[in-house]
């Protein structure tokens, strides 16, 4: 187990439940960090999601010292095996749902990016284009 993991687990014992926010806080790494630390400690078997991004120590009992030393896939019971893909298909639609939005943000400023672009292109267009003698005089010396 890597140090960075057993800094997330140690914030995971320190509280019953705890969101992905408070640990971000409390361990001081980025949250894409902490999110793939915790689903390391989930593959692990050492926490678990309770809901959307509330975490907690599986089977945490404070008056036993807690073993960090040996990571554990999921019993092969079914049940298990159905909870764990089931949290592994709750993390994929988030990310899923995550990146069509990061996408979708992109190509609306793609699109800003291209009119401003355009409009530009037009004004300078227009600035090069020769004036007539009368609009250039009437710019100099009639104010509106």
């Amino acid at each position: 187990m890597t140090d960075a993991q057993k800094s997330v687990l140690e914030a995971l014992k320190a509280r019953d439940t705890t969101t992905l926010a408070e640990l971000v806080e409390i361990t001081g790494k980025s949250k894409s960090n902490v999110s793939n630390l915790l689903n390391k400690l989930i593959q692990m078997n050492l926490a678990t999601k309770e809901a959307y991004g509330i975490y907690r120590i599986k089977d945490y009992n404070p008056q036993s010292p807690l073993r960090t030393d040996a990571p554990r896939e999921p019993d092969n019971e079914p049940r298990e095996l159905i909870e764990h893909l089931q949290q592994e298909i709750e993390y994929m639609k988030s990310r899923v749902e995550f990146l069509e939005k990061a996408l979708d943000q992109s190509q609306q400023l793609q699109a800003f990016s291209q009119k401003t672009i355009e409009s530009q292109r037009l004004q300078l267009e227009e600035s090069q284009q020769p004036k007539p003698l009368i609009a250039r005089l009437k710019a100099v010396f009639v104010t509106e």
